[in-house]
């Protein structure tokens, strides 16, 4: 299992960059999941 994080900046930032990456990065561990029962990364923000 890879452990992804996704750093939050505390200052101004885009927020749909930050979302977008994480619902990409958990959407694909979910499919992945289906196909191999087992799920290949560990994803936080």
């Amino acid at each position: 299992m890879k452990h992804i994080s996704v750093l939050i900046p505390q200052e101004e930032n885009n927020l749909s960059s930050i979302v977008g990456s994480y619902k990409m990065l958990t959407r694909a561990n979910a499919i992945w999941s289906q196909k191999q029962g087992t799920m290949p990364y560990k994803v936080e923000l």
